[in-house]
């Protein structure tokens, strides 16, 4: 699809799916792709809360699924992994306050006058969140916590689009990514340690 990055500082212009599905996650505008970043043990997407994001054709139809996003140096309280509809109906983890504790929030906004959502407060510094949507309730965990809910109801999307660290048109969030992970169901207790362990050592980190 694209040359591989191999330095600090390379624009992204793809994020490819490695799931078999062919979900990539692109950016055909050079001045709006993420940077590259590394330190030999760990890797990332940088992105810029100016303009920078990525995006692919909404891989989910309906309720139930779950996103989970790793995550670390968030700077801007907006969307990191979202399902964008519209400017006013779209189903995202954002990040909430920046300080320390640091909140992340998970929404489910039914339009401009209906939102709901749940949060969980961490330490600050890498985080891994999911964030889980059935129909009647959205849940939150971060780095395997017990979950947070909240009851919800109406109609999901559809969805336009998956977009990363944008959570609609002209609203873009700074920080870096270490890994995206979406599924188009709920997730087994296991299955979620499984998968947040695996994304905290990504970040150099263990939850055990």
């Amino acid at each position: 699809m694209t040359t591989a990055v191999t330095q600090t500082g390379d624009p992204v212009a793809a994020m490819l799916d490695k799931s078999g599905n062919g979900n990539h996650m692109t950016q055909t505008s050079a001045a709006a792709r993420p940077l590259y970043g590394t330190n030999t043990d760990q890797h990332w997407l940088a992105f810029d809360g100016v303009d920078d994001f990525m995006s692919v054709a909404a891989p989910i139809s309906d309720y139930s699924f779950t996103m989970v996003v790793a995550v670390e140096d968030v700077g801007s309280s907006r969307g990191l992994a979202t399902l964008n509809q519209d400017g006013s109906r779209y189903w995202s983890i954002h990040a909430g306050d920046l300080g320390d504790p640091t909140t992340y929030r998970v929404l489910d906004r039914q339009g401009a006058a209906t939102t709901y959502e749940t949060s969980q407060n961490v330490p600050s510094g890498p985080a891994v969140v999911l964030g889980q949507w059935i129909s009647g309730a959205t849940s939150i965990s971060v780095d395997d916590a017990t979950f947070s809910s909240v009851a919800t109801s109406g109609t999901y999307g559809p969805a336009v689009d998956l977009r990363l660290c944008s959570f609609r048109a002209g609203n873009f969030t700074a920080g870096k990514v270490h890994g995206l992970a979406v599924y188009d169901r709920v997730l087994t207790a296991s299955e979620r340690t499984l998968l947040v362990s695996f994304m905290a050592q990504k970040q150099g980190r263990s939850l055990v």
